[in-house]
């Protein structure tokens, strides 16, 4: 599970894929993040991705003013200060970004429920 402390800005999900090329790469040590491959630099081989779950912080939150994009504003920004951190994960993972993929997501994952649950602080 996602945790937070005083010691990050954001802490992002992370999945093991055998074939990075589609989603780009996420650079990591010690549980911060490094650096953002993006797809076209990322190689056809096993590198952990960004799985789409965040924990923001509140000052994150509080800065953010209209429409941003995490991953090409926020993200970046906190690698640069060393405020992004990342935990990964394995398990039931699926990338609903393209049709056949989504009619997939749409099959498999009421299965995969066990029972629904949000946490909000």
């Amino acid at each position: 599970m996602l945790s937070c402390d005083d010691s990050f800005d954001a802490r992002i999900a992370l999945r093991g894929v055998e074939d990075a090329s589609r989603f780009g790469a996420v650079e990591h040590h010690d549980g911060l993040v490094t650096a953002f491959k993006e797809k076209e630099e990322s190689e056809a081989s096993s590198a952990d991705i960004n799985a789409g779950l965040y924990l923001i912080g509140k000052r994150i939150v509080e800065r953010l003013d209209g429409p941003t994009s995490m991953e090409h504003e926020v993200f970046p920004a906190l690698v640069k200060e060393q405020r992004l951190r990342c935990e990964a994960f394995d398990g039931y993972f699926i990338d609903m970004g393209l049709p056949d993929t989504y009619e997939l997501a749409c099959r498999e994952i009421p299965k995969k429920r066990q029972r629904p649950c949000a946490f909000l602080d």
